[in-house]
């Protein structure tokens, strides 16, 4: 059922302004006429009990329809991980806070005199560094004169776990408000996710649910619900929390949303971990503690669910619930059974809208005119989407906000509307009443002249056919130019009134009235006396049929003693015929009688062959159908040409129409597969080698390149094969493979050479037709550099073979110097002191560099290793430096000592 949306979760501030009495009754209600005149005014009633406003809505708006949604980007570039948002309205203009998690700053977005204009983006900052890192739910209530926001948050190890009261004073415009930290009340919160206000009587009274303890700084609520009591006042710098610990089997609860439903209270809490829903149920109090349910994941749809908000129609109760989890994020609809917050529960899945992404708890609904609305935070992206349900526009007036609403116009003929009336929105009393009305515009389709004045009496009737079943009203019509208005009058289940004890004379102008609404007028009709039997032939299925049909001729005028007479020759009521022609029947009553005739035509069935079952390869198409004259044509393709080509496998019908008659005619086609042939990807031969060449697909015909007819095919020779496969069916497939010849690797390292011990020496062998090296030492380089003797060998490997080479290499130990002078300055020559030559016998070694006043300012251990000019960090200044040199060669203790000269 179409009907239009009712919203139980408002803004916070709304029914804090308008809250009335819940105590007192509310009951909404209104009387409509109905059926009513298309086109027409038409005046409610409105019969509601109490009620402080009201909305009336006129036609109806599906809420089985996809909500739009449009991505708003990221006004002034100021959201940073936006994890909240929060409608308000002051003095005419709206507002927008959202929360950003990472920098624990506050913006508030200012759309002046409507939230779908472009907004304006200010930073409130952290507002005295107050606002919690880790920032997450956020509300503003209105209170005394006074605008308060609160603000949750703290992961306990970015920032401690907290509460901080936002004071604006008396306008939201305010630039510079006060933040009051009111810290971890009872110890309760531990990482808050989200905070929601209530009145109760005097005192004020707010829920969060936290997630669990990330820090030192955090509480004990782990999957918890907590509710603090401000007492009579916001401003109270203690309120005092009591925790509910964990109902219905929170886990990482987030979104809180709220529903009074008969009285009761009842809260709906999303659960991220879980991807389930639990509902608290308070009774008539929220200071009860509440019992609770999980009611799981409906369809296993939830994936991380974030948050959700009621929508409530006249057939129903209706949750729209964002995923936080899952690519792409996800707009579910849950339906409760009954229409009540206790139902059962069913989901379906609305996909991604508004490029909706890491989602946070969305905005409550708000109405802008006739459309409702919602905004939703991407954490991921940094942007905010606005989601949009859509208004009706099919009734004169769409809606109206009067106790009284103006009357309204129902354009369409023959339609069903839904008057919707939902009285105290946004208050805890809201109610609401719907009712159908149907719009008529009397038609009198036909007139049945059934009794014609017979022999000058006074028994003429006529029979009207209207689209008005079981209705009472009037008729008016003339004879012969005088005026009559008939009433009442009282149509039957068909819509047929039936006009009595009518005289000769012309009748004309006849027209039927309803509730204000008349038919066009219809006539004129001639009834005459003396006059002879008066009926019709009626025929049963119709005047015009198929050949071996069979049609019913008859009457359904009812005579005194009638006697029959056919051109048939038979003298019963009705006859049966298959042939076409012109029958006739004649009726004789007493002393009157009358003769009706009918022309039945029996058409030609169209012949209908489209051809014989056939099989078809994979990848080609099949033509199928004929062209008759005259014809139409529907395939179950949907197709309406006469001829269609296919290309998959299936059964294919055809009904052909031509004239009336239909026959139909079907083939099946099925698919045969191509031969699949896999000769392997190209390849090298090695010499001396042969490859085998298989085709597969055995029972097939085959046509190799070089004229083989075999399914397998020898080669020993490089070069490009391919072959063509005639399957049973006729498939062709085909398939080739490019050989390429591959010679053995070689290798060679040259002659064996002598080098002076220390010398480094590159081995570079050349390599031909080798894929990969590998040296005597395990190394893989193309390249191999010694600085020891003794015999080296290479290995070069290809897919065909191996090759290796050997070298030996001889050292000879060779002199030791050092310089005299080095340049530290770091052009890259000369910038070190070391000692020079073939190192690699000398043992013991040690090195030690001394200044002009024998401070040591080097020493190492390593014989490769120089002076760069440096002590202690610092460059040494020019001048002559003393160096001692210790070693052994052969077993035998050397000191050697001497000068240099440092340069810069």
């Amino acid at each position: 059922m179409n009907m239009k949306w009712i919203l139980p979760c408002m803004p916070a501030v709304l029914w804090l302004i308008f809250a009335v009495n819940p105590a007192e009754a509310q009951t909404a209600g209104f009387t409509i006429p109905n059926p009513v005149c298309s086109g027409q005014p038409v005046t409610i009633t409105n019969t509601s009990a109490g009620g402080s406003n009201f909305y009336w809505n006129f036609c109806s708006a599906a809420i089985d329809i996809n909500p739009s949604a449009v991505n708003l980007g990221n006004p002034g570039g100021m959201l940073v991980t936006p994890t909240y948002v929060k409608c308000v309205q002051d003095a005419g203009n709206y507002y927008a806070f959202l929360p950003n998690h990472y920098t624990g700053t506050l913006t508030r977005l200012s759309f002046g005199n409507s939230l779908l204009n472009t907004p304006v983006a200010y930073n409130l900052g952290r507002i005295g560094g107050l606002l919690p890192l880790g920032h997450e739910g956020f509300q503003v209530v209105y209170d005394n004169g006074n605008w308060y926001g609160f603000s949750v948050g703290g992961d306990g190890q970015q920032g401690p776990s907290c509460i901080v009261r936002i004071d604006f004073g008396a306008s939201l415009s305010n630039n510079s408000p006060v933040a009051t930290n009111l810290g971890n009340p009872g110890n309760t919160l531990a990482f808050p996710m989200d905070i929601k206000f209530f009145r109760e009587g005097n005192d004020w009274l707010a829920f969060i649910v936290s997630i669990q303890p990330s820090g030192p700084n955090s509480g004990t609520g782990t999957n918890m619900i907590t509710r603090i009591n401000f007492g009579s006042s916001l401003a109270n710098p203690a309120p005092v929390a009591v925790s509910l610990g964990n109902l219905g089997n929170m886990a990482y609860p987030t979104g809180i949303c709220e529903i009074k439903e008969n009285g009761n209270w009842h809260f709906l809490i999303c659960n991220v971990d879980n991807h389930s829903i639990t509902r608290l149920d308070f009774g008539a109090s929220l200071l009860n503690v509440p019992t609770a349910v999980n009611l799981g994941n409906p369809g296993g749809l939830l994936n991380g669910p974030r948050d959700m908000q009621f929508l409530r129609t006249c057939d129903g109760l209706y949750g729209y619930a964002v995923n936080a989890l899952g690519s792409p994020t996800r707009l579910i609809r849950l339906q409760f059974a009954g229409g009540m917050v206790t139902g059962a529960l069913s989901a379906t899945n609305l996909g991604n809208l508004g490029g909706m992404a890491g989602v946070h708890p969305m905005s409550d609904f708000f109405r802008v005119g006739d459309s409702l609305y919602s905004f939703v935070p991407n954490v991921s992206g940094n942007t905010l989407t606005r989601l949009a349900l859509g208004s009706c526009t099919n009734s004169g007036i769409p809606s109206a906000a009067s106790a009284s609403p103006p009357p309204v116009i129902f354009p369409l003929a023959n339609t069903t509307y839904p008057v919707n009336l939902l009285m105290d929105e946004g208050l805890p009393t809201q109610t609401a009443y719907c009712s159908n009305v149907t719009t008529i515009t009397p038609v009198i389709d036909s007139v049945t002249i059934i009794q014609p004045v017979t022999c000058g009496g006074q028994d003429g009737a006529l029979l009207l056919h209207t689209n008005m079943p079981n209705v009472t009203g009037g008729i008016y019509y003339t004879k012969d130019g005088v005026g009559i208005l008939q009433q009442p009058v009282i149509t039957d289940p068909l819509g047929k009134v039936r006009l009595d004890n009518l005289g000769s004379g012309v009748y004309d102008s006849i027209r039927i009235f309803f509730n204000g609404c008349e038919s066009l007028p219809v006539g004129p009709y001639l009834l005459s006396g003396p006059a002879s039997v008066h009926f019709t032939i009626e025929i049963f299925p119709a005047e015009q049929v198929c050949e071996g049909d069979t049609v019913l001729l008859g009457t359904s005028v009812a005579f005194s003693n009638p006697v029959y007479l056919w051109s048939t020759g038979v003298n019963l009521p009705s006859i049966r015929v298959t042939r076409s022609g012109i029958y006739w029947l004649e009726i004789t009553d007493g002393q009157c009688s009358g003769r009706d005739s009918v022309t039945v035509v029996f058409s030609a069935r169209p012949v209908v062959d489209i051809g014989d079952d056939t099989t078809i390869c994979a990848g080609d198409t099949y033509t199928i159908g004929e062209v008759i004259a005259g014809a139409n044509y529907l395939w179950n393709t949907g197709s309406t040409q006469p001829v269609i080509s296919v290309s998959e496998a299936g059964t294919y019908q055809v009904l052909v129409s031509r004239g009336g008659c239909v026959m139909s005619d079907s083939v099946s086609v099925n698919i045969a597969s191509l031969p699949y042939i896999d000769l392997g990807g190209d390849r090298n031969i090695c010499p001396g080698q042969t490859i085998l060449l298989d085709a597969g697909n055995v029972g097939s015909r085959y046509s190799w390149n070089n004229g083989s007819a075999e399914q397998r095919l020898p080669v020993s020779a490089a070069g490009l094969y391919y072959v063509t496969v005639v399957s049973p069916d006729r498939c062709i497939g085909r398939d080739s493979i490019l050989l390429t010849d591959l010679p053995d690797p070689v290798v060679a390292l040259g002659m064996d050479t002598t080098v002076c011990e220390e010398t480094p020496l590159l081995l570079r062998p050349v390599v031909l037709h080798s894929d990969w090296l590998v040296w005597s030492d395990g190394s893989t380089d193309a390249v191999l550099s010694v600085k020891h003797g003794g015999v080296y060998t290479v290995t070069g490997t290809n897919e065909c073979g191996v090759a290796s080479d050997t070298i030996n290499i001889h050292q000879i130990f060779c002199d030791i110097w050092m310089p005299n002078v080095f340049t530290p300055n770091g052009d890259g020559k000369n910038d070190v002191f070391r000692v020079l030559g073939n190192l690699g016998r000398l043992d013991h070694y040690g090195l030690s560099i001394f200044d002009r006043w024998g401070q040591r300012v080097f020493y190492t251990l390593d014989k490769y290793q120089g002076w760069d000019g440096f002590y202690k960090d610092g460059a040494c200044v020019m001048g002559t430096y003393v160096y001692m040199l210790e070693y052994h060669i052969d077993g035998k203790p050397v000191l050697d000592k001497g000068n240099f000269h440092l340069l810069r």
